[in-house]
């Protein structure tokens, strides 16, 4: 992410930093015939710094002309922590400021549509109104409604947001008061590591995902696959999987969790790509059910 992209770039300033002092002291004919030598490698190096200053600066004047970073930790808030009324006026303003980008701001809408579907004070209605008026063409707008088609309560299987049990909310609101959010850009976590977290322990649903016996191919129905962890797991996302899929299982194989973990898809998606594939869906849906 942003973060660790800065991290990095600091890193290989602070190396340069280091070795530009250590060139400057020169006080022997030696010292001098080891400059001459490394000068080029030197040099090298003193332009892939620039190059990635560079960068990073125009990086960082994108983010804050386009206010990335508060919408990051709206996008994030309205993922993880139920809060109608805060939230419906943070993205109201997101909307209407200028600053923010016209599909960030629809972007934002998309997630209060699936968080907020069957609230009893939901907004949409007037959030796509404002949308409009921010200049999306109605064609955009439109996308709100597919996504709750595509996704929407009666489409999603499973807990999305881990509300269906007040005893499991309450657990995870009182570990992560213990624990503390050490990033609010970073508080999501996507569903497939909770499954393969469950993996790890043996405590994967099988009637959730199903698996093949050793023998003569039977099909285990009990309720967890606890017999045997595995050390290999290859993850298939059909429709595609996304960075942050991609991020929880670079971070399972480098914790040392006793498990490897592969992971492929039909694609990599970000919002964009996503929005536009379900925004193609639908259509087609639609057109095929006219015909």
């Amino acid at each position: 992410n942003f973060g660790d992209l800065g991290e990095a770039i600091k890193g290989l300033l602070d190396s340069y930093q280091k070795l530009s002092k250590s060139n400057r002291q020169i006080s022997t004919v030696e010292d001098m015939q080891k400059f001459v030598d490394s000068y080029p490698e030197f040099k090298k190096f003193a332009n892939n710094v620039s190059k990635h200053v560079a960068l990073m600066g125009e990086l960082a004047h994108l983010v804050d002309s386009h206010r990335l970073l508060d919408i990051s930790q709206l996008e994030q808030e309205l993922s993880c922590i139920r809060d109608h009324a805060n939230q419906l006026e943070e993205v109201r303003r997101k909307i209407q400021d200028t600053s923010v980008d016209a599909n960030d701001a629809l972007r934002l809408v998309l997630l209060y549509a699936l968080r907020y579907e069957s609230h009893t004070n939901n907004q949409l209605r007037q959030l796509k109104h404002l949308l409009l008026q921010k200049g999306l063409s109605q064609l955009q707008v439109s996308l709100v409604d597919a996504i709750l088609d595509y996704a929407g309560e009666k489409k999603r299987a499973g807990d999305l947001y881990g509300e269906s049990s007040l005893i499991s909310k309450s657990l995870k609101m009182a570990t992560r008061a213990v624990k503390g959010v050490s990033n609010v850009y970073t508080q999501h976590k996507p569903v497939l590591a909770e499954i393969l977290e469950a993996i790890n322990k043996g405590r994967l649903k099988d009637s959730d995902f199903p698996i093949m016996s050793s023998t003569k191919g039977s099909t285990s129905t009990g309720s967890s696959n606890t017999a045997r962890t595995p050390k290999e797991v290859i993850v298939f996302m059909v429709g595609g999987t996304t960075f942050e899929e991609s991020m929880t299982v670079h971070n399972i194989n480098k914790s040392g969790s006793g498990i490897n973990v592969v992971l492929g898809g039909t694609c990599i998606h970000n919002s964009t790509s996503f929005t536009t594939e379900v925004n193609d869906l639908l259509s087609r849906g639609a057109g095929s059910s006219a015909s």
